[in-house]
């Protein structure tokens, strides 16, 4: 089982039932697995594949989540990094990281313009397309929404984590599938969360 496995699982088993709710806007697991087998199939197209690394880049809205998701339906690597950072930190990550791509939101991807044309990765954001910038939405409507299944066991590298850096460079910390359930489900428990 890995986590991309769980969300699919779930749009076949509960495919009404409220997945995402983000801010008014409230999704169906099938409708989430649906956009996440559409950005799956055209990060894939451009070239987006199994061990590449791609830097997620926003704030807590529901674009990560078909990001995310997405990204590790191809058995690619997440770098989720904090929305907050400079660019000349989000290009010390990208370099360490060796990423193929980065996926910025709109209200935040101006801090990364002097980088555009510096760093030869893919560059998606959300919103509309502008020079060198891909657009999110359009990626998700010209994706097939047929079912990718992902590669992963739980043993299989799947996000790299960067910690603070207060005594030097961020280093990256590499997570399984397996490290990401620990966590989720330790989370799960303290929160006390359950299907209500």
């Amino acid at each position: 089982m890995n986590i991309s496995e769980l969300l699919a699982r779930n749009a076949r088993k509960f495919p009404n039932k409220i997945a995402l709710m983000d801010g008014a806007v409230s999704l169906s697991y099938r409708e989430v697995d649906d956009t996440v087998n559409r950005l799956a199939s055209s990060l894939a197209s451009l070239g987006i594949k199994r061990g590449d690394k791609v830097v997620l880049y926003m704030p807590n809205v529901r674009e990560f989540v078909y990001a995310y998701f997405a990204v590790l339906r191809l058995g690619a690597i997440i770098v989720p990094i904090n929305a907050r950072l400079t660019a000349q930190e989000v290009q010390y990550i990208m370099d360490h990281s060796e990423a193929k791509a980065v996926i910025a939101h709109d209200w935040i991807y101006q801090e990364l313009a002097s980088l555009v044309h510096k760093v030869d990765v893919i560059w998606v954001k959300t919103g509309e397309a502008i020079e060198g910038w891909r657009s999110l939405s359009q990626l998700i409507a010209s994706g097939d929404s047929s079912p990718i299944v992902c590669p992963l066991s739980e043993e299989d590298e799947t996000t790299i984590l960067y910690t603070s850096g207060t005594t030097g460079k961020p280093k990256g910390v590499l997570f399984t599938a397996r490290n990401i359930f620990a966590v989720a489900t330790m989370m799960a428990l303290e929160t006390k969360m359950d299907k209500h």
